[in-house]
């Protein structure tokens, strides 16, 4: 047997268990199913799916197929929340080299694994954040488009990041139980960010993070997530999260929490100015922006009084999906 005919010894074998969270998301779940099915396989790797059903009823399994050419592990997580399940998909990786997070209304290239795996192995990086497209079910207004409500900031291609969100994100879980960072914060139950603040506090215990630019997952956003109202909510409770994440700390010190406030103000009040010259300009994306900046700002001034949002715990309630 030639050495490119050899099997490799299971102790070079890297095992990849991609982590899909969902609630009563079928349709999604299977649609990013039949992209998995397509995936291309690393050299060298075994891949497998864990999906964990946030629904205490199991509704989830009835989108899995009965023909899948991957192992697919199947756990129903019963504690209601992002946190839980996405610390149970950790959990059920425990023996796996990587975990690759990937949201149930998303759908991958078939070189996604192959790609960020490259990524992480190149750059010897823990843990790789990648970027995610967007694709909406009905136009949205051209000053949410082009405001950046769903962009992720501009960063160069494998670029070192302070944090990332579980959209796209592969981390090394040996790394993950060496540093002790293998459950998200239960706290944010409700109000999203725990894979934030997981990714934040894995980079402060020493982990390194870098950045895939290359879009490899595309998500499709529902008519409901481009309302007005949706996209102002989302905006605060990302200037929740940023304020949360300057101070580190969901408790601050009142020093801690006038400095937030201020800088809370200052973008509320830079966004008027702007939002006046976009409107004279009758330029959508300016007007856009200072929207969602003066937006973040009142979420920041919310966490300096310590107020939260729960967006999730309604749509959970209702039933709907929530692992965005």
């Amino acid at each position: 047997m030639s050495d490119a005919e050899q099997v490799p010894d299971e102790s070079s074998v890297i095992r990849v268990a991609i982590g899909i969270c969902t609630h009563r998301r079928l349709e999604g779940l299977k649609s990013l199913l039949v992209s998995i099915a397509a995936l291309d396989v690393p050299a060298r790797s075994v891949l497998r799916v864990i999906v964990v059903d946030n629904d205490s009823t199991g509704s989830a399994e009835a989108a899995l197929p009965q023909d899948f050419p991957l192992q697919i592990t199947y756990a129903i997580e019963k504690m209601p929340g992002i946190p839980a399940a996405r610390s149970r998909c950790v959990a059920l990786a425990e023996n796996d080299d990587y975990i690759l997070f990937v949201d149930d209304d998303e759908r991958v290239a078939a070189s996604w694994v192959v790609e960020m795996l490259a990524s992480a192995q190149e750059e010897a990086a823990d843990g790789v954040g990648g970027l995610v497209a967007y694709e909406y079910d009905s136009a949205p207004p051209r000053w949410i488009a082009e405001g950046g409500f769903f962009d992720a900031p501009a960063t160069p291609h494998r670029a070192v990041i302070p944090f990332a969100a579980t959209n796209n994100l592969l981390l090394h879980v040996p790394t993950l139980h060496r540093l002790g960072v293998t459950t998200f914060d239960g706290s944010l139950q409700f109000s999203g960010g725990s894979d934030v603040e997981l990714t934040s506090r894995l980079v402060r215990a020493g982990a390194r993070l870098v950045w895939h630019a290359h879009p490899l997952v595309t998500e499709t956003v529902p008519a409901e997530r481009i309302s007005i109202r949706w996209c102002l909510k989302r905006a605060i409770r990302t200037g929740e999260g940023v304020a949360r994440l300057r101070v580190g700390s969901f408790t601050p010190t009142l020093p801690q929490r006038l400095f937030i406030l201020v800088l809370g103000l200052a973008k509320v009040g830079g966004a008027f100015p702007a939002l006046g010259v976009g409107a004279l300009q009758r330029n959508p994306a300016v007007v856009g922006r200072a929207v969602r900046g003066g937006m973040r700002g009142i979420g920041m001034a919310r966490f300096a009084f310590g107020r939260r949002g729960a967006e999730y715990a309604s749509r959970h309630e209702s039933g709907a999906g929530v692992t965005a």
